[in-house]
């Protein structure tokens, strides 16, 4: 017997392919690689006809899991921020448009920003292709996946567990309500988040009018205009404010308490705190500059970065540390935060080729008030992996500069950075920078030097390896024997394969790597020639990249070089 069936692809596929029709003998061994490989591309029906050689007619759309996985796409698209989401595929040139958001498309060679995202629909528009369609149908074609795998895909983002996403796509029983209990939790979700959106924005405004109105905030407009050199501009574009130095002023405030004041709303926001030796709440911060920190794409405020002014009274009994963040909440990752990155997201797509980290709030607000805008701050924290890719996703060429301060700590963290971080930065042209001394830190700098001095020093910045390079060889002249040339040649070896692996292995930049380490060494007078120390780092560069199984158990160059075997070349 033989069966015609039709297949019907999804997503990217579809629109590849039209509907075909394959010729099957039911049983016959060379059908079923082929329905294996295609099987997520087909109906589960399809799939169970060709399989099973049933002639039964499929299900229709009116099945329980067919409405199911129709409802889990319909809440995904809603329920989804399309703007969000498309900004974490770091699409070049992105950037607001009023409500909306605009970049260049990532289905065609888009030259100039022509892919929309509407606010007002959640929906997205390529003028140059005619792409349209919601955040499900985006994330099929970024991935190459069916809708509903991409819904799937989405619904995991949000939170759902994995068994119940499972659950869903196997059609196992129960799964009538699992939708019910989605939007329930998404609802709650939803109403948590705006709360404290609400509670973080009110705050916000109160700390600002401590800062322009209240006596007491003279004393800390006079250390913002005078002692930090800020104009009136930049603080009011930055909203900076004053916590007051009292027990519970944010709690008895009526900016804050609009509505019925939620305690626990507050304390989620990091605001208050429940106190132990008296009735009711204290406020978290007190006595300190209070600096927003504000996220794209509409600057919604997710925390506070508080520097202390008074270590006398209330504030006192509060930590002492010289700047405290807000702890995280449900808006607020510090792993994926940046400060700076809404106010550098304003700033023109031209100006935003590169975008430079520094560690200090200051440090961002003393530049973005000399004109040079592309720059962030990590929030007192070591530097991961989402805030390199986030400063990234800011820079139209996806490049990032480290400007941390030069003392011991900024080197230690830049190595770190170096050694955990960057090989793993597929698309990512991180690059390392600091400042010569005297100067510890931008804000230091900008005191005796001008902003165009500093804009030519980051523009100039080395790529993360050469300047790993150069610090293996400063480490290399406090140990200039035999076996300190071996581990800075295999040292950098090391860090050299762990690049090619994480991105690609370009044989042109692992010849370039290997011949400007190779400059380096030779200018320590080590007793080796440019092109012999190349051969050692290409063949263990080599060696690394090469999979275990065939690696050459003969003993390299270095260990050679190191037994005092003569060597020709």
């Amino acid at each position: 017997m033989r069966v015609f069936v039709l297949l019907s692809l999804h997503g990217k596929i579809f629109s590849s392919f039209m509907a075909f029709v394959v010729g099957v003998r039911v049983g016959s061994p060379w059908i079923l690689p082929s329905v294996c490989r295609a099987r997520v591309f087909l109906r589960p029906a399809v799939v169970s006809l060709i399989e099973n050689g049933s002639s039964e007619t499929a299900k229709d759309r009116t099945t329980p899991l067919a409405q199911t996985l129709r409802g889990l796409r319909r809440l995904m698209r809603t329920e989804v921020d399309l703007a969000l989401l498309v900004e974490r595929y770091n699409l070049r040139g992105w950037e607001p448009r009023g409500d909306d958001f605009v970049g260049c498309c990532p289905f065609h060679n888009d030259q100039t920003p022509s892919f929309y995202v509407y606010a007002s629909t959640n929906r997205f528009y390529c003028f140059g292709c005619n792409a349209t369609g919601d955040a499900v149908d985006f994330v099929a074609r970024m991935e190459g996946i069916s809708t509903t795998e991409a819904a799937m895909n989405l619904a995991k983002r949000a939170g759902l567990k994995d068994d119940v996403v499972r659950s869903i796509g196997g059609g196992s029983p129960g799964v009538q309500g699992v939708l019910d209990t989605i939007v329930d939790d998404r609802s709650a979700e939803k109403e948590l988040r705006a709360s404290l959106a609400r509670v973080l924005k009110r705050a916000s405004k109160f700390y600002v009018e401590c800062l322009r109105m209240d006596v007491a905030g003279s004393h800390a407009r006079e250390y913002l205009k005078d002692s930090r050199r800020l104009s009136t501009e930049t603080i009011e574009f930055f909203q900076l404010g004053y916590a007051p130095n009292q027990w519970d002023a944010l709690c008895q405030s009526s900016e804050v308490n609009e509505s019925p004041p939620d305690r626990k709303v507050m304390e989620e926001a990091g605001l208050v705190k429940s106190s132990q030796s008296r009735e009711g709440s204290f406020d978290f911060f007190r006595g300190r500059i209070m600096i927003p920190i504000r996220v794209p794409p509409r600057g919604d405020v997710v925390g506070f970065g508080g520097r202390v002014l008074d270590l006398t009274g209330p504030a006192s009994l509060a930590s002492k540390s010289k700047y405290i963040n807000s702890p995280e909440n449900a808006l607020f990752k510090k792993s994926d935060v940046l400060f700076g990155a809404y106010e550098a997201s304003k700033s023109p797509l031209k100006s935003r080729t590169y975008m430079v980290i520094v560690e200090g709030y200051f440090e961002v607000l003393s530049l973005h008030q000399a004109g040079f805008t592309n720059v962030v701050a990590t929030l007192g924290t070591a530097l991961k992996e989402g805030q390199v890719l986030h400063a990234a996703r800011l820079s139209t060429e996806s490049r990032v500069v480290l400007n941390f301060d030069s003392d011991q700590a900024g080197v230690a963290a830049v190595s770190r950075v170096v050694r955990d971080l960057a090989p793993k930065l597929k698309d990512v042209d991180l690059r390392v920078c600091f400042l010569p001394k005297p100067f510890k830190d931008a804000d230091e700098f900008l005191v005796a030097q001008t902003i165009d001095h500093y804009r030519d020093m980051v523009a100039r910045a080395e790529p993360w390896i050469q300047w790993a390079g150069g610090q293996i060889v400063e480490k290399l002249r406090d140990d200039p024997t035999v076996e300190g040339v071996s581990d800075a040649i295999e040292g950098f070896a090391e860090l050299l394969a762990k690049a090619l692996q994480g991105k690609d292995k370009d044989e042109h930049k692992r010849f370039l790597y290997a011949k400007k380490f190779a400059q380096l060494l030779e200018q320590e007078n080590i007793g080796l020639g440019i092109a012999q120390v190349e051969y050692a780092i290409l063949g263990a560069v080599g060696r690394r990249l090469m999979p275990a199984k065939s690696r050459n158990p003969r003993p390299s160059f270095v260990d050679r070089y190191v037994k005092g075997e003569t060597l020709e070349f």
